[in-house]
């Protein structure tokens, strides 16, 4: 059978015009994410090269799937915004669509983390601080997890409190993973030897990855090898989920679209086992600690945007086409992950590049053969796409 995707527009600028603006032809919508149940889109509309007398120029909005109630929720912006264009970002809804949140920026260097309850339209604090730029939902707001920080010096403890945070919303952030109880063997201090990936929606599952070795800059051989895949719950006992460490494993995968199912049985990660293997992406059941091989790449650009669905059913990355030299397309490919350039309306194709939705190979990526990376023709396909970009041979 032969399919043809639609274009369905949803929303046009003469929607979006705001005060001041000369016209439509001045504005572009930007990202867009969507609710959890479909319900709800939020996105952003910039104004380029309009003056001073049009405020704001670049906003979130808010509407329905089927492009009704258009809203302008720029009035969630504080007074003191740093600026519309850098100040704020990290767009969020929970899974019904009721609250919308951002992360800003103020002129005085605080940070902050917003929300409106689109049902009120009242704006409220996510977190009690300001200090923290980034969350992770869980299903409907009553948590947020906040990633890696460091407090500072601690007088009772006489070091630093640094590890992951996490905060009930509307609430201050609660210290639940020290990095000094992880193994530790050249980094202890440094919170840059832990990556964090992500939540699971329910259940309060923290995937991350930490490496026990020494630095990468001055590390050789075996001592390079001791990044692996953690898991926490909020209770700060961590443990690893594979019985393996690697050369390097990403932290990079997941993203808003997921990194784990929905209760966190089962966690999506990418690693390089050891120096100069393939890039291989991966499933791993919590349980059991059971790894099953999605597919693998010997491209330096690796995978983009690879993400789980919260069912489980599907795990999907995008690549470079030269990326995707190791299994059938169908287990690795999806539609783009961004919204490509300007655009003059925000269609359906635009929430198929950014909501879960799997889309079959183009013939000519599917028919590729598989190729073993150690051979002579896997460095040969690799020195041909590297000097395609540019890139030394």
């Amino acid at each position: 059978m032969l399919y043809k995707q639609a274009n369905v527009v949803l929303i046009q600028r003469k929607d979006v015009l705001w005060t001041g603006v000369p016209g439509e032809d001045y504005l572009n919508f930007g990202s867009v994410v969507v609710s959890g149940d479909n319900s709800k889109l939020m996105f952003n509309v910039t104004c380029e090269f309009c003056q001073a007398p049009a405020g704001f120029n670049n906003r979130p909005f808010v509407a329905d799937t089927n492009g009704g109630n258009v809203t302008d929720i720029s009035d969630l912006f504080p007074v003191d915004l740093a600026s519309s264009w850098s100040g704020w970002g990290n767009m969020a809804l929970d899974d019904d669509g009721s609250k919308a949140f951002i992360s800003v920026l103020r002129s005085g260097g605080e940070k902050n983390i917003y929300y409106k309850d689109l049902s009120s339209g009242n704006n409220y604090y996510a977190v009690n601080s300001n200090d923290f730029s980034n969350a992770w939902l869980n299903h409907d707001a009553s948590a947020l997890y906040l990633g890696k920080f460091d407090a500072g010096y601690d007088d009772i403890l006489k070091r630093h409190k640094q590890g992951l945070w996490w905060a009930q919303l509307g609430g201050a952030p609660r210290w639940y993973l020290d990095i000094h109880d992880m193994p530790c063997n050249g980094m202890c201090d440094n919170l840059n030897a832990l990556g964090y990936m992500g939540n699971s929606k329910r259940d309060d599952h923290t995937f991350f990855v930490w490496n026990s070795g020494a630095p990468s800059n001055i590390c050789a051989g075996e001592d390079c090898n001791h990044n692996a895949l953690w898991h926490s719950q909020l209770d700060g006992r961590a443990e690893t989920l594979t019985d393996r460490e690697h050369y390097w494993v990403s932290s990079y995968v997941g993203g808003w679209r997921g990194i784990s199912t929905e209760r966190g049985e089962t966690v999506l990660y990418s690693y390089i086992d050891r120096k100069g293997d393939p890039q291989k992406l991966v499933t791993v059941d919590r349980a059991n600690r059971a790894e099953k091989e999605l597919t693998w790449t010997t491209s330096l650009n690796g995978f983009d945007d690879a993400f789980i669905t919260p069912s489980g059913r599907y795990a999907a990355a995008w690549a470079l086409p030269e990326a995707i030299i190791g299994r059938r397309c169908s287990t690795c490919s999806t539609t783009a992950p961004g919204i490509p350039g300007p655009t003059t309306s925000l269609t359906i194709r635009h929430i198929s590049a950014i909501w879960p939705w799997i889309a079959r190979c183009q013939p000519w990526r599917a028919k590729r053969r598989l190729v073993d990376p150690s051979s002579r023709e896997a460095a040969l396909l690799t020195r041909r796409a590297h000097s395609a970009r540019g890139e030394a041979k």
